[in-house]
């Protein structure tokens, strides 16, 4: 009986010793930091990684992975994580013919695919070495198919992008815009810095068959009766103040302009475009000051409803300015 016991002592020694003897080993590409997957071998065994993890005994290892170049290490701690480094690996940039990052465009280079994030940027590693060809795709933009010759370690390029004119028409063209409404309210916000000075407004407004008529804020009410401003109190007395008049008028056509982007729109360069919004950026000239103008319009189920307009200008001092209109 003894005897029994102390054999099972010993085998749960020798199996503990076994079990302590292993650990868990995360793989991750020395480039991206994703997870490496499928087939290494450890020590000329091969092994399938399972969600970028191997278990693996402890000392002296020697790891090789198609893409990678082989690593030799000591593991000695539980939990250990080891990098490798890719062979050759790609990094791409999309934009738009103005520079502007294109995002969520799908790059494909033989069986590897990545997405572009919001800058316009994707990696891709590792990549086979020698001629291969890169496929850019995204919705209402051209694809593109480009030659390259991958060489060992970094390679970059560089695309630009065209939109596709009659694919973005066709969605304009099924998209409900303020315009297209007959009646509707709208609050505007204003915020920022111009010439030092600290910009920060919020009025609202209604538009009654498709004209602004009525616009207010935490002061004041206006509404609008044949082109001529009126405030609201007990009686709707018409603006006296021939100054103040003209620029009620000023605003209201703005305004008017603003919600009417329909009919802008198609003369605009589009930057970004999906199913859910519109970036347009644009270079102007205000008395004789240059200004950066991005407009940006958010869709839900086909119909706009918010519009920001970004202003910046390095010829006018700390101006930042953000218009956004919410339409409901």
């Amino acid at each position: 009986m003894k005897k029994i016991i102390l054999v099972l002592l010993i085998t749960g020694i020798i199996f503990t010793g076994c079990s302590n003897n292993k650990t868990q080993v995360k793989l991750l590409d020395n480039i991206t930091h994703k997870e490496i997957q499928g087939t290494i071998i450890i020590n000329g065994e091969k092994l399938q990684i399972q969600n970028g993890t191997v278990s693996l005994k402890k000392g002296t290892i020697s790891i090789s992975k198609d893409g990678y170049v082989t690593k030799n290490i000591e593991i000695t701690q539980p939990n250990h994580i080891v990098y490798l480094s890719p062979i050759s690996y790609l990094k791409v940039n999309t934009t738009s013919y103005n520079g502007t990052g294109i995002e969520n465009a799908t790059v494909q280079i033989g069986d590897r695919k990545e997405i572009t994030d919001k800058d316009g940027n994707c990696i891709i590693s590792p990549v086979e070495k020698g001629d291969q060809i890169i496929e850019i795709s995204k919705k209402f933009f051209e694809s593109k198919k480009i030659p390259i010759d991958i060489l060992q370690g970094e390679n970059d390029i560089s695309i630009q992008f065209f939109t596709n004119n009659s694919a973005v028409q066709e969605y304009l063209n099924s998209l409900v815009f303020p315009y297209d409404q007959k009646n509707f309210s709208f609050t505007i916000s204003i915020g920022g810095t111009a010439d030092q000075q600290k910009i920060d407004y919020q009025f609202m407004g209604k538009v009654v068959n498709y004209e602004v008529k009525e616009i207010w804020d935490k002061n004041i009410h206006y509404i609008f009766d044949n082109n001529e401003p009126l405030i609201i109190n007990p009686v709707e007395e018409k603006v006296k103040d021939q100054e103040k008049m003209k620029a009620l008028i000023y605003a209201r056509d703005v305004i008017q302009r603003i919600l009417n982007f329909k009919d802008e729109i198609s003369n605009l360069n589009v930057s970004d475009i999906s199913d859910n919004k519109i970036l347009i950026k644009e270079n102007k000239t205000f008395e004789s000051k240059n200004i950066e103008e991005e407009i940006l319009m958010q869709a839900t189920n086909r119909k706009i409803y918010k519009i920001t307009i970004s202003l910046t200008s390095n010829d006018i001092e700390n101006m930042n300015i953000n218009v956004q209109i919410d339409i409901e």
